[in-house]
């Protein structure tokens, strides 16, 4: 009787001495005789868990982890440090009365030195579970092949039931059963001396065929589900509609799932060991702060984003006046976007900024304006009327340094032989969800949709009725700048050099007073500087494009 003559037991023995067809069969015999109300199992095996299938079997198993299974030995040993949290606070909740109503606990650690060795955590998990078990319900059956070597004197000291099968040395013996019994008298698998059931060891002949088959024992669960101690690893893909089935299926008892949907952009699924569930990993848009995505390569950072744009961007949230969102293609959007004289930005910034791979967007400026344009987003990041920015770096990169703390929220992307998608927000593992095109919707949009609703560049709303031209540009291209600025709607009353219009600089001074400017991207930073000096800072202008400057000092983008 474990409750009796433990509560843990310590078991040693050399291989294929029967050490774990004896904890089968074993548990299998008290299983038969207790519901899954009165008793659960939890197995820790560091050698495939082969051996445990009819355990695995029975409704009273809440888990069993493996080394074979990647990880879920460690998902173990944290599902067991919150059990006994968990233990202690229904404990505290309930009348005296009721907690005997409480499931006996039974956790078995095969091959624990192996276990130890590869997972550091299991040493403290097992200390812990064999000082606070007794009181909370929980029994700890430890087996390793030389218990003297591997089982420490914290642990020893709280298990008094000790089964030796055959040992190989005299000092393994004596540390077991504090004789040579387990060395001079066993000579058939299955043979063991127990300490602690009497005065005495006894010699006991505990041979498989005894134990009922997990088909004759009973499984009934009185309707209640399946409890798990622990989670399974989190699924390696995973779809927005998957998020909420798998977060209200996850619960231990099948409760459902609190709705934290309103006012939210959901992430994916994060891995919650306290709860012993997984549950909706999501931002919360009432909750002030920028949010920061870091990664390498293939991380899964753009995906990310995506999948957020798609839930703001829902039908009906555009407006003409103040749009929901804006995905920022290169540096110069996000210039326009942080500048307030930009026209395309309508008098407002966006509610929501999308920057993705802000090295990239920031490398595509020069570097006279790159740090213009650093200080204007730090600014802008700083700025508690500013919108919220949804930014993702390279995780080793410098701006994830240098920016960092200006964020109050990260989604850390893991990398390296992690799936894509796998990243920590808010200190939990969580799977983002993949926007995928085969489920797409007609409401749905990717990246590259997100960047044409940006805005026409070819195009000019409210173009100037005439303007004049500021160019290096000569010949051909000229006549092509010309045609391209017509089309655009834009009518050109003279053109010159920037060295030209110095030349008649009073001229100059008094046309962009009555009309507005175009300056074309040849146009060097001293040229405007000099000649435009009214209009400083001239914002960045990518090749192949062109800016009209208007009178009242604000302008407008044109890519020709």
């Amino acid at each position: 009787d474990i409750s009796r003559d433990g509560p843990h037991v310590a078991i040693s023995g050399t291989t294929g001495s029967g050490k774990t067809s004896f904890i089968v069969g074993w548990i299998l015999e008290l299983a038969a005789r207790m519901t899954p109300r009165q008793l659960e199992i939890a197995i820790i095996d560091f050698k495939g868990g082969i051996d445990y299938g009819p355990l695995a079997q029975l409704s009273h198993c809440v888990g069993i982890a493996t080394d074979v299974d990647d990880g879920s030995i460690d998902r173990a040993l944290e599902g067991l440090r919150f059990e006994l949290i968990r233990r202690e606070a229904q404990l505290r909740s309930t009348v005296e009365d009721e907690r005997d109503e409480l499931p006996r606990l039974i956790v078995v650690l095969d091959e624990f030195r192996a276990t130890v060795a590869a997972h550091p955590l299991a040493a403290a998990v097992v200390i812990d579970l064999v000082a606070r078990g007794r009181a909370l319900g929980v029994h700890v059956v430890l087996s390793t092949q030389r218990a003297s070597t591997s089982i420490s004197d914290d642990i020893m000291a709280n298990v008094p039931l000790r089964i030796a099968f055959r040992a190989l040395s005299r000092e393994e013996s004596r540390f077991m059963v504090g004789s040579d019994a387990a060395l001079t008298e066993l000579r058939e698998p299955g043979d063991a001396v127990i300490s602690g059931l009497a005065s005495e060891p006894i010699v006991v002949r505990a041979h498989p065929a005894w134990a009922p088959s997990a088909s004759q024992t009973v499984t009934k669960t009185d309707g209640l589900p399946r409890r798990r101690l622990w989670m399974p690893a989190l699924p390696t893909r995973v779809s927005l509609a998957d998020v909420t089935q798998l977060t209200e299926r996850a619960h231990p008892r099948g409760e459902p799932a609190v709705d934290v949907t309103h006012g939210t952009v959901a992430l994916g699924i994060a891995d919650s060991p306290e709860t012993q569930d997984w549950q909706r990993a999501f931002i919360d848009l009432g909750e002030p702060g920028h949010v920061l995505m870091t990664g390498c390569s293939r991380s899964g950072r753009t995906n990310a984003v995506t999948v957020i744009a798609n839930q703001i961007l829902v039908p009906g949230s555009s407006s003409a006046t103040v749009p929901p969102l804006i995905w920022t293609r290169d540096g110069f959007d996000l210039w326009d976007q942080l500048d307030e004289r930009s026209v395309s930005r309508h008098g407002v910034a966006a509610r929501n900024v999308v920057v993705d791979g802000l090295e990239l967007v920031l490398a595509s400026v020069e570097i006279e304006f790159r740090e213009l344009l650093v200080e204007r987003l730090t600014h802008a990041l700083r700025a508690p009327d500013s919108p919220r920015f949804f930014v993702t770096c390279d995780s080793r990169g410098a701006w994830t340094t240098r920016l960092g703390a200006l964020f109050a929220h990260r989604l850390d992307f893991v990398g390296g032989d992690a799936p894509p998608g796998r990243a920590v927000w808010r200190g939990r593992q969580v799977q983002v969800a993949e926007h995928k095109s085969e489920q797409r919707t007609e409401h749905d949009i990717d990246s590259a949709d997100v960047i044409r609703q940006r805005r026409t560049d070819t195009k000019t709303e409210g173009a100037p009725p005439s303007c004049i031209l500021v160019t290096r540009q000569r010949g051909e291209r000229r006549r092509d700048t010309l045609d391209a600025l017509a089309l655009a709607g834009v009518t050109i009353v003279d053109v010159a050099t920037p060295d030209e219009w110095m030349m008649k600089h009073d001229a100059f001074t008094q046309l962009s007073v009555e009309h507005a400017v175009v300056v074309t991207d040849e146009v060097t930073s001293f040229d405007s500087r000099v000649l435009l000096r009214a209009f400083s800072p001239i914002p960045p202008i990518p090749s192949r494009g062109a800016l009209i400057l208007l009178p009242d000092g604000s302008y407008q983008r044109l890519r020709l």
